[in-house]
């Protein structure tokens, strides 16, 4: 279990969910951009990064509780440090394990609140504790409430399938689907100069046949997918006045698109369109 969740977690959290902008450290040939679409993208990037953050934790989160059941050695475990305090219940009529955290460490005043339904299969078996060699897939469905000084709405949610092509197998494809709405006021405070920033992402995600192939995985996890995309779309709008002006409106669409150690990134916005290729170890 360990090598079957762990690996793959990991190798989502850090290679493509950061942001969207690719695993490798070159910088983003953006393909004949005006000046106005070069400053748009850039405050566009500025914030979905953060945004795009929000997933990675979220999926560390699911492999934290996936690993804590896997260790806990019976229901309701109840884990707690004076950051952070977690349940793990199994539910027996649904055969799911729902799953509580609650973070306030690293975030400042933010406060976040994880639900989570975790279920386990061997085949099509439903099972409490799984075996190693008999484990064929993990579901995951988590919801993300944040709550803080200066964000009205703050919710994200995300469905996860991890599948293997045969039980204990070595290639693992991760699917799924999420989204995330937001409504946030900011203040960025540099030396003298403040900017002020109204932002609001209304975004849907899908991860469409990630593969992994955990052979070539380290302690840093598999890396990147060798094949599969991400995507995120939805609707964009930052305002932000002081040092800082500008405004971003709009659909914007990113697409990572991955092939054997290269991603292709895949900016859409308002009819014209960027595009990347870069390493992705």
């Amino acid at each position: 279990m360990k090598r079957f969740v762990l690996m793959v977690t990991v190798g989502i959290a850090v290679c493509a969910l950061t942001g969207l902008v690719g695993c490798s450290d070159d910088d983003d040939e953006i393909l004949n951009p005006t000046a106005a679409d070069s400053a748009e993208v850039e405050m566009f990037f500025s914030e979905f990064d953060d945004m795009g953050e929000v997933n990675g934790d979220m999926l560390d989160l699911t492999l934290r509780l996936i690993d804590s059941i896997m260790t806990a050695g019976g229901a309701g475990k109840v884990g707690a440090t004076a950051d952070v305090h977690v349940t793990l219940t199994w539910h027996a009529a649904s055969q799911y394990w729902y799953c509580t955290a609650v973070d306030s460490s690293d975030h400042g005043d933010e406060v976040f609140n994880y639900m989570d339904s975790i279920q386990f299969l061997h085949g099509e078996t439903a099972v409490q504790f799984p075996v190693d060699s008999l484990l064929t897939e993990v579901r995951s469905d988590l919801r993300l409430d944040v709550t803080g000084e200066g964000i009205d709405t703050a919710t994200a949610w995300q469905t996860v399938v991890i599948t293997a092509e045969s039980s204990g197998g070595d290639t693992l494809h991760v699917t799924g689907s999420g989204g995330l709405l937001a409504e946030i006021s900011e203040m960025d405070i540099e030396g003298p100069d403040t900017t002020t920033c109204d932002i609001s992402f209304d975004l849907g995600f899908t991860y469409t046949n990630l593969v992994f192939d955990m052979t070539q995985a380290d302690e840093e996890g598999p890396g990147c997918p060798r094949a599969g995309a991400l995507a995120a779309t939805g609707s964009v709008d930052i305002s932000c006045t002081g040092a800082h002006d500008g405004t971003v409106s709009g659909t914007w669409t990113v697409t990572e698109t991955f092939d054997d150690g290269e991603v292709t990134i895949v900016i859409q916005h308002g009819g014209f369109e960027y595009r990347t290729t870069q390493s992705c170890d």
